[in-house]
């Protein structure tokens, strides 16, 4: 874009750096970020090459009760987490747990749970990643914020996708079950029967699950089958 191609990615990385302390400069710079970021695999690179990714994560911590720079800094990780050469770099700038923290302090807001769900089921194809949202309680989270926003399409949709890519091993799998995942998917699924996305990424989640016996008899007793 021009505004990359002019170098606007390292002056908003290089404000929001000066002027740390700013929570309306935190909000705009993660919404250019964002933006800049978004279908574009050059940009994504860039923003990482100049810091941007640290400054988002940072921008989250010390703005933890502003739910604006919380939902456009969890928009910029989520964005920039499309892109795999990123999910190391956004764990090891404490990503991971700003997304957890941000959902448990603004959980009545549903724009930015559903970007730090988006966030997570990006950053959750990495086996290192599933671990630490894992250890972080992160399961919990997802689970208690589709619960709280039943009738919110993208929570729902990121939400499955987010258990889909968690549900990789058999610990995992029995924490879903035991925090009410299976449920929360199947109303999710329920209420939402002509939103395809909801549906693909809850039967993804369902079929990871179903690999335990356990669960497989959960699913059934719960009415899985004949959704």
């Amino acid at each position: 874009t021009a505004i990359a191609l002019k170098g606007g990615i390292r002056v908003v990385v290089a404000a929001m750096t000066a002027h740390a302390r700013h929570a309306d400069v935190q909000q705009q710079g993660c919404m250019v970020l964002m933006n800049l970021s978004s279908n574009n695999a050059h940009n994504k690179t860039a923003i990482a090459e100049a810091r941007g990714i640290s400054v988002v994560v940072q921008a989250m911590k010390t703005h933890m009760a502003n739910a604006f720079v919380q939902e456009q800094g969890s928009g910029v990780l989520a964005s920039l987490s499309v892109s795999a050469v990123n999910h190391a770099a956004i764990a090891s700038a404490g990503g991971v747990r700003a997304v957890l923290a941000a959902m448990t302090a603004h959980l009545v807001h549903a724009g930015l749970q559903e970007q730090c769900c988006g966030a997570l089921a990006n950053l959750a194809v990495d086996d290192d990643n599933q671990m630490e949202i894992v250890n972080a309680g992160g399961i919990h989270s997802v689970v208690v914020s589709m619960k709280a926003h039943a009738g919110h399409a993208g929570v729902q949709e990121q939400g499955c996708a987010v258990l889909t890519n968690l549900a990789c091993d058999a610990e995992s799998e029995a924490a879903i079950a035991g925090a009410g995942g299976i449920q929360v998917v199947l109303t999710a699924m329920t209420a939402h029967a002509g939103h395809a996305g909801v549906q693909e990424h809850g039967c993804g989640t369902l079929g990871n699950l179903a690999e335990s016996a356990d669960n497989r008899i959960a699913i059934a007793r719960a009415g899985g089958i004949g959704l």
